[in-house]
């Protein structure tokens, strides 16, 4: 059997907690605990982003847009297909709040954990196109389901992946 032993980061001093004014002791220690040392430093990484990069270069963007918004002004059913983990909920639950709040109809997905498992599954998304949706948009998975992507489009689906895992030897076929 492996041990785990849990190793409990050091308290930041107290002098550093007070360099933080505008946000909580805990994320202040929360920072220190991964180097940051200044106020400033911590600054920019919260809050300074460059969002200046254009999400187009972003393989195939322009085609997962025209789909979702064509989706969106037919009223067509969207299907979120998250996961049951902390980040798999999350992108779900955002997902499904920025399309609502575009007019999309929209549900989520989330698997049984016990009977289904992680990821994407082909009776799910047999079961989905039987219910008469018709786009599925992947969040936390899908990016090594090349058989289950082939599974679901053949049964109707169109389906759109983004997923933060890495990349296998072959990418599904999806939009």
């Amino acid at each position: 059997m492996i041990q785990k032993e849990w190793v409990i980061a050091p308290p930041s001093p107290a002098e550093h907690l007070h360099r933080y004014t505008d946000i909580s002791p805990i994320l202040a220690q929360i920072l220190f605990n991964r180097g940051f040392e200044t106020a400033d430093d911590a600054h920019r990484f919260l809050y300074e982003r460059d969002l200046s990069d254009d999400p187009y270069k972003m393989k195939d963007m322009d085609k997962a847009v025209k789909r979702i918004s064509s989706a969106i002004k037919k009223k067509e059913p969207i299907v979120i297909y998250g996961d049951f983990d902390a980040d798999g909920v999350t992108s779900t639950t955002l997902m499904v709040q920025v399309l609502t709040a575009l007019g999309a109809d929209v549900t989520p997905y989330i698997p049984d954990r016990i009977e289904e498992g992680y990821g994407l599954n082909t009776p799910a998304l047999e079961g989905l196109a039987e219910q008469g949706k018709k786009l599925v948009i992947t969040v936390d998975c899908g990016i090594r389901s090349v058989d289950d992507v082939i599974a679901g489009i053949e049964a109707g689906l169109n389906i759109i992946v983004t997923d933060h895992h890495s990349i296998g030897p072959e990418i599904p076929p999806a939009l």
